[in-house]
């Protein structure tokens, strides 16, 4: 066993984690970097960009909007407000953005928003800031540790309850590490294993499963961010789906034939015999740009029995066109011409002259773990204050695909990058703020105990499954992710992905059958028998809060469409899990942070809807250098 000691350690491995340990580490901190990973091998989603934060107005309008009006306001704006500030940052680092001749940077118009505001590098704008981000953490040399291929398995808690630590695991040896630290940063997200259609080889969303054990509150898990994927058939090595949001941004149409038994190939399906989903020509409705309505349609479409011929199975398979043949292929190859080529290699074909394969899928959680925020007389967020990015756990932090705070009941287009670039900044501030209160008050004791305990409790977890011989552990994880997408996933079965009380109950009580299966997986003493049984536990546990929290929401809203719900006022759905093991629902967060005790309700209120970026809000030109992100000041070295 090898002991640590940081100042703060940060879990995860893609932009927000590097982004929250360049951060700390730029300010003086010591930061173990921990990640399920090895260093560089971490998928990122490929979005269509980032946006440039031209007008915070009506970036701040189109993600309230877009989230349904359940994101935190407060941090909406001030992530508006830093939005110039980040991609200025980001091209100053080296990123290569796409210019025009005049050197003007170029811009497309992204799901969701009103207007044209977001920069990028073709289809590769997350994986070349990640990749800089990974090389920039260099220049500090031994101020960050960095442990890859590592999971979380326990939290350290000392006396007061306060998060001093953790326990870490090499997922191949099956190591532990113990990481003594002022403050523990979780920024890792994922659905991987609970709803993708095969295996991946990491489970991200473990982490969430073990602050929750800890007494952590989670948010809206019931909120799942749908998009249109292009679909490649298998028979060649590489992924069978992945995300087109350039080509969305671009001008891609999504269509149907109008008649689902049409034979003939894509290609040669007049216009007039095509049924486009999604808004019309120049229609500049930001809620009808969004994948999850153009979903929603496709689920429709497919449950009346709609789709494509495949003239091989003779049957109608439940997939949809993706067309950009209407795009003039100069222009389209300049602006995207890295994803084009992907597709023509993995597909074998010309997608300016065979329309793609396409299907809805589950993109990432909106929920998390909940957090927190503090706020001037004027409505704006605090940065340096310890409650920022808070979790319901002090000395527990959170950012990235893991808190819920920015996106609502639906993400709109480029703001996935600036949520975890930005949230990760006011992270690790947070975070700061929280050390500088706690520095002075003797915890060497208590620290010690928090450590053996924890360092039990990830032993006893070790030691748990059976050896009985039933269904393996894979089998299972298969079999979750089915159940999963029947009920309150993206199946053209599931009544349009949308849910109600029944189907619920009826997924409550499927999680049970496959809780008592997984006692009787097979098991043995291998260090990856121990982990996947683990993993499974974990992704069981956060499928039952997504169940409770989706029968707690007794609306629609955004991604979330439920059948027998109404419209209610805005509110987190929150759980917790109780020390007998139940899943308990709330309606308010109550904790304490730096020796201040804190509440914040589930209901969100409604005052300044309108109104994004009331006067007074403070502005990122306004923060003097104490508040001010490192990007501002410093340029991570390429």
């Amino acid at each position: 066993m090898t002991a640590l000691v940081a100042d703060v350690t940060v879990y995860g491995g893609g932009p927000s984690a590097l982004m929250v340990t360049h951060e700390l580490a730029a300010r003086g901190l010591s930061v173990a970097l921990v990640g399920p990973a090895p260093a560089g091998a971490w998928p990122v989603v490929a979005e269509g960009g980032i946006d440039d934060g031209s007008d915070p107005a009506a970036h701040a309008r189109d993600t309230l909007l877009g989230g349904d009006y359940l994101a935190a306001r407060a941090p909406v704006r001030a992530m508006c407000e830093h939005a110039a500030s980040l991609w200025t940052w980001l091209g100053k680092a080296g990123v290569p953005f796409m210019r025009d001749e005049q050197g003007k940077p170029l811009r497309r118009r992204l799901e969701g928003t009103l207007s044209t505001r977001a920069v990028f590098v073709e289809a590769r704008t997350v994986a070349i800031v990640t990749d800089l981000l990974d090389r920039a953490l260099a220049a500090f040399g031994g101020k960050v540790t960095r442990l890859g291929h590592h999971a979380l398995t326990t939290l350290a808690r000392d006396d007061d309850g306060a998060v001093v630590g953790c326990v870490v695991e090499d997922r191949t040896s099956g190591d532990r590490v113990t990481i003594a630290s002022n403050a523990v940063v979780i920024a890792t997200g994922g659905i991987e294993k609970s709803f993708a259609p095969s295996p991946a080889a990491l489970a991200t969303e473990s982490a969430l499963a073990v602050c929750m054990r800890a007494g952590a509150v989670l948010a809206n898990l019931e909120l799942l961010q749908p998009s249109i994927a292009i679909w490649r058939e298998s028979g060649s090595p590489g992924p069978r789906r992945f995300l087109c949001a350039s080509l969305r941004g671009e001008g891609a149409r999504v269509w149907l034939p109008r008649h689902a038994d049409d034979a003939r190939p894509g290609r040669e399906i007049p216009k007039a015999e095509r049924d486009y989903l999604g808004p019309a020509d120049g229609d500049m409705d930001a809620s009808a740009l969004t994948d999850h309505r153009v979903a929603e349609q496709l689920l429709a479409r497919f449950a009346a029995g709609g789709g494509v011929w495949d003239r091989e199975l003779r049957t109608t398979r439940k997939l949809a066109f993706l067309d950009v043949s209407h795009l003039p292929r100069a222009h389209l190859t300049t602006r995207a011409g890295s994803e084009l080529s992907q597709i023509a290699r993995l597909s074998g074909a010309d997608p300016f002259l065979e329309p793609l394969l396409a299907m809805p899928s589950l993109t990432c959680r909106l929920g998390g773990l909940w957090v927190d925020h503090a706020t001037n007389a004027s409505g704006a967020m605090l940065l340096d204050s310890p409650r920022t990015h808070a979790t319901s756990l002090a000395g527990l932090y959170a950012c990235g695909g893991a808190c819920h705070q920015y996106h609502g009941a639906g993400r709109i287009g480029g703001n996935g990058l600036v949520a975890d670039l930005f949230g990760a900044h006011a992270a690790a501030v947070g975070a700061m703020a929280y050390r500088a209160a706690c520095i002075g008050n003797s915890r060497t004791a208590s620290v010690s105990g928090a450590m053996t305990t924890a360092l039990d409790n990830a032993v006893t977890l070790q030691n748990t499954g059976s050896t009985s011989s039933e269904r393996s552990v894979p089998r299972l994880h298969e079999e979750l992710r089915a159940t999963l997408s029947a009920h309150v996933g993206l199946t053209s079965d599931n009544d349009r992905g949308r849910v109600d009380n029944d189907k619920l109950t009826a997924l409550l009580g499927a999680l049970d059958l496959l809780g008592e299966a997984a006692l009787k997986a097979p098991s043995d003493s291998s260090i990856s028998s121990a982990t996947a049984h683990r993993e499974f536990a974990d992704c069981l546990l956060l499928a039952r809060v997504t169940a409770h929290s989706a029968r707690a929401r007794a609306e629609s809203r955004g991604v979330f469409v439920r059948v027998d719900g109404g419209r209610e006022r805005p509110r987190d759905v929150l759980a917790i899990l109780t020390d007998g093991g139940a899943i308990q629902l709330l309606d308010s967060v109550r904790y304490q942070s730096a020796g201040a005790h804190h509440e914040r309700s589930a209901s969100i209120d409604p005052d300044g809807l309108d109104d994004p970026m009331p006067p007074g809000n403070q502005r990122a030109s306004d923060l003097d250098a104490a508040h001010s992100p490192t990007f501002d000041a410093k340029e991570p070295t390429p």
